[in-house]
């Protein structure tokens, strides 16, 4: 390799890195503005750097440790009750936008903007991943009854009591000194309705003394 060919691929290489460099600052940059002014999202309030980024979630769930939800409280309390939290996710605090949320299937096609949901995992051809509204609604047909108002309403008491429970077992701990393990005990929560709901086989994860860590 003579000397001039080596300094061409020299430059070739820093061009390629400069070019890709760039391509990708352009491509934030465009992701960024889309957020802000033209996604479906966009007319919602809340700060604009949550809206722009998800990095403004992760600092709350790294940095301030998982504290992202006392966060949103205090959005809820600058901004109204339906902020935007994230790039693609609403958090509504208000009853009376229920209906507005769980729509009739006949009130307004449902179209999910592109994204990578499922890419990669297997589930791309699944209702959950689905992006068209007419497909989505076929695939999701069979189980349907589970999304509706009266299937969410139906379970309603089965939440409630494992709530209950829940807040019985924090309590019994009070005063004992003992460090309990909060995400322990809200999968135990979660898996106890999850477990009752899908193959209805009540583990009772909430019983365990320590909530079932191995859960």
């Amino acid at each position: 390799m003579t000397v001039d060919s080596a300094v061409l691929l020299n430059i070739d290489a820093k061009l390629l890195v400069s070019a890709v460099v760039i391509f990708s600052l352009l491509k934030y940059l465009t992701t960024i503005i889309w957020r802000l002014y033209f996604s479906p999202l966009a007319a919602f309030p809340g700060p604009k750097i949550a809206a722009a980024t998800s990095m403004y979630e992760s600092y709350f769930d790294f940095v301030k440790t998982g504290r992202y939800f006392i966060e949103i409280k205090r959005l809820h309390d600058i901004y109204g009750p339906i902020i935007r939290i994230n790039p693609n996710e609403l958090s509504i605090n208000d009853p009376t936008f229920y209906d507005t949320v769980y729509v009739n299937g006949g009130t307004r096609p449902t179209e999910v903007y592109d994204h990578s949901l499922g890419n990669g995992l297997g589930i791309e051809d699944t209702f959950f991943a689905s992006k068209e509204h007419d497909l989505h609604r076929r695939r999701r047909k069979p189980i349907e009854p589970y999304f509706s108002r009266h299937g969410v309403l139906k379970f309603e008491p089965l939440i409630q009591e494992c709530a209950e429970k829940l807040g019985n077992r924090f309590s019994s701990l009070m005063g004992t000194g003992r460090i309990v393990r909060i995400d322990h005990a809200m999968e135990a929560y979660t898996a106890d309705i999850v477990r009752r709901i899908c193959i209805d086989e009540p583990q009772d994860f909430l019983d365990d003394e320590d909530f079932f860590p191995e859960w």
